[in-house]
Order: C-alpha cells, then sequence, then structure tokens
C-alpha cells in the first residue's frame, strides 16, 4: 500500500503468477496508448497537460503526476462537459474488471 501511496501505478505481491503480472503490464500499456492517440495538449486557466510528454505545469512550474493521474485526467478532458460514470472510469483507468469499494459516507445530510 505504501508504494501506491508514494505515487506507483501498481504492484504485485510474491508469490505471484506470471499471468497476473503480464494483465496488468497490458493494463498499464492500454492506459499509456488511450492517452497517445487523443488529446497531445490542453491549457485550462494556469495550467499546461502535454500528454505526449506526460508533463503537467501549474504557473509554469512542474506537477508530479503518477501514470494513473494523466489516465484519469486526459479521460476527463476527452469527456469535457459529459459525465463519465464511475465504472467507465475505472474500467478505462484502472481496467477491466477491476472493483474499488466505495468509501463509507460521512454526509450528515437530512430532509
Amino acid at each position: 500500500m505504501l508504494g501506491l501511496e508514494l505515487g506507483a501505478d501498481d504492484y504485485v505481491t510474491k508469490p505471484f503468477s506470471p499471468r497476473e503480472l503480464l494483465a496488468r503490464i497490458k493494463t498499464i500499456l492500454r492506459r499509456t496508448r488511450q492517452i497517445q492517440e487523443g488529446i497531445d495538449f490542453y491549457r485550462f486557466g494556469n495550467v499546461e497537460v502535454d500528454f505526449k510528454k506526460f508533463e503537467a505545469k501549474k504557473d509554469s512550474k512542474s506537477l508530479d503526476l503518477t501514470a494513473l493521474e494523466f489516465s484519469l485526467l486526459h479521460l476527463l478532458i476527452s469527456n469535457n462537459g459529459q459525465v463519465v460514470h464511475r465504472d467507465r472510469i475505472l474500467d478505462e483507468v484502472w481496467g477491466e474488471g477491476v472493483y474499488i469499494e466505495p468509501a463509507p459516507s460521512t454526509s450528515t445530510f437530512r430532509s
């Protein structure tokens, strides 16, 4: 878990099957391929994102984004002005078949 918090996109624990490792590698390659096929450069406000170079800047200062974060940003920018459903985000960014359990609600909304 620490590896993910430090910026890793994924990890496997020992012992692992070569098939699982290959599937995870294919998922990461699919993510980067989707970025390369879409929008190359995007600017909003004082933020610039170059998807070809995997570089992001705010006020001309580099932002340290992971491949996963670039993939999510690319998906949202590519669908600007449209609702992107959770399942699509999970499939296209994290990979098909991945399920992430939602955090428990802390809302105290009452009607």
